[in-house]
């Protein structure tokens, strides 16, 4: 008797190792999409950093004290640092990557949505670095890229979470993903990682490991994606077919 319930013990000890969820959505801003091509710095500041510091000091979306943290900011930020004609021809958020919006982030940092709520003002974003205090992330760093083993890149991104720090990746958005409207992203049957570069960027803000073998929770940049104000599964394979570079940092 006492052998079977050391091997039930055991195996329930066993199980619930494995089932492993974790998901940063209470903390995630949902109801803004990214404005035109500026996912570059809508996915590191909007959806992770104010995650990030809502996780770190538990605040959900119902407190008073809910951050959100201007994407506007860092992209009118990144436009400002332009040859001159560039910034005359080029909208905010072109010819810009997720790592350039993470550097502004360390170096300048941003200041609140409520702060800054313009999508892109080279002037204004002057005007209120010198007048609003800065939020400045402690550092950042890439974690995984297309040729991160599978299973260590997978791993990676699950500690990320774990420590309740998204995961920032830089993507290359395919048709069917950006038409997605599902609960769980459909990839077509014998996709392979595609000899192309990131398009888009995006964030992992959850996983769960008890669901079709094993899934990420994405935050795309659209409200209209997935079925749930811009969220949806993707399994871990998959995700890792359009990831290229992958980031996180720290508060």
């Amino acid at each position: 008797m006492k052998f079977a319930v050391l091997i039930t013990s055991f195996l329930a000890v066993n199980i619930a190792t494995q089932a492993q969820t974790v998901t940063l959505r209470p903390y995630c801003p949902d109801k803004e999409g990214q404005w035109k091509a500026t996912c570059a710095s809508y996915a590191p500041v909007y959806t992770a950093l104010s995650t990030q510091y809502n996780a770190a000091k538990g605040y959900q979306q119902a407190d008073p004290d809910f951050r959100i943290f201007s994407y506007g900011f860092v992209a009118s930020k990144m436009k400002a640092g332009k040859p001159f004609f560039q910034r005359l021809f080029n909208r905010c958020g072109k010819h810009v990557t997720a790592d350039m919006a993470l550097q502004v982030l360390q170096k300048t940092g941003t200041v609140t949505q409520e702060q800054f709520p313009h999508n892109c003002s080279c002037t204004k974003q002057k005007k209120a670095q010198h007048t609003q205090p800065l939020f400045r992330i402690a550092s950042f760093k890439e974690i995984g890229d297309k040729n991160t083993p599978s299973a260590t890149h997978i791993n990676t991104i699950k500690s990320s979470l774990d420590q309740k720090a998204p995961v920032i990746t830089a993507i290359l958005q395919t048709g069917f993903f950006i038409s997605n409207r599902e609960k769980l992203v459909q990839f077509p049957e014998g996709y392979t990682m595609e000899d192309a570069s990131a398009n888009h960027v995006v964030c992992i803000v959850g996983y769960n490991d008890l669901l079709e073998g094993g899934v990420f929770l994405v935050k795309n940049n659209y409200t209209n994606w997935g079925n749930d104000q811009g969220f949806a599964w993707v399994k871990y394979a998959d995700m890792l077919k359009l990831i290229r570079h992958s980031f996180n940092m720290t508060l």
